[in-house]
């Protein structure tokens, strides 16, 4: 049930604005590098970074969870969101995506991909790369995480 100023409010909006409700569009575009295979069911999201042996320490890290799940790099497309206006926008490979599975490492990231740009997908979102890296403890939640990949691509 609608209180009085709720419904008041209502009112006055319709006065003012007429019978169609109009939303913002919130368009996030941003910068990504890519790699693996554009046509696959499992779409990884990561920030990329800057420093070199972090960079280096999280590739590693990276294809050990691949190694885990029994993929490669070819089972699975790879997107590093970038501040470089050099790279691909992600709008241009929005639509081509067609991902089951979306599993993305860190909280800023997942804020993105968490509403409807990805209709059916499974989401899966867990600890960023580097936060593994820094307390190996939140490697055994992301790895509880990623288990459900077995059975959904199977």
């Amino acid at each position: 049930m609608l209180s009085d100023s709720l419904k008041n409010y209502l009112i006055q909006t319709q006065q003012l604005f007429g019978n169609n409700l109009i939303l913002p569009t919130i368009e996030t575009d941003f910068f990504v590098i890519r790699e693996g295979n554009l046509n696959s069911k499992i779409l990884f999201i990561k920030e990329s970074l800057d420093d070199s042996i972090i960079k280096e320490k999280e590739k590693i890290l990276f294809s050990n969870i691949l190694k885990a799940l029994n993929l490669s790099l070819n089972d699975i497309f790879l997107m590093s969101i970038s501040e470089d206006k050099a790279n691909t926008k992600f709008s241009s490979l929005s639509n081509r995506i067609e991902p089951l599975v979306i599993v993305i490492f860190g909280s800023c990231i997942s804020k993105i991909f968490l509403n409807d740009i990805y209709k059916g997908a499974n989401i899966i979102s867990t600890y960023s790369l580097v936060e593994m890296i820094n307390n190996s403890n939140c490697k055994k939640s992301v790895w509880k995480d990623l288990k459900s990949i077995l059975t959904i691509i199977k």
